[in-house]
């Protein structure tokens, strides 16, 4: 599913097929982005649903790195769970 990355943090295509191969850390995480979107990123494919939304593949445009997005559908959420989760 996740590419394993090197020390460079580029990915080397090699999947992960166990917990011990998989190393994330905060740098992993994109913490602060500023406009929309879909202006850093081209959404692919969904890769799961829930009840408050979606998981889909994303491509970042200015890396071209593969990273999953969870897209949350605020309408179907209550007052106070969308409060909860902000």
């Amino acid at each position: 599913m996740s590419a394993k990355t090197n020390q460079n943090k580029k990915p080397t295509g090699e999947p992960v097929t166990d917990k011990e191969g998989l190393k994330i850390n905060k740098a992993d995480f994109i913490l602060v982005n500023s406009g929309k979107f879909r202006d850093f990123y081209q959404l692919g494919q969904v890769l799961g649903t829930g009840a408050f939304g979606e998981v889909r593949k994303c491509v970042s445009r200015t890396s071209k790195l593969i990273r999953a997005v969870k897209i949350i559908k605020k309408e179907s959420m209550s007052k106070e769970e969308e409060e909860s989760f902000k």
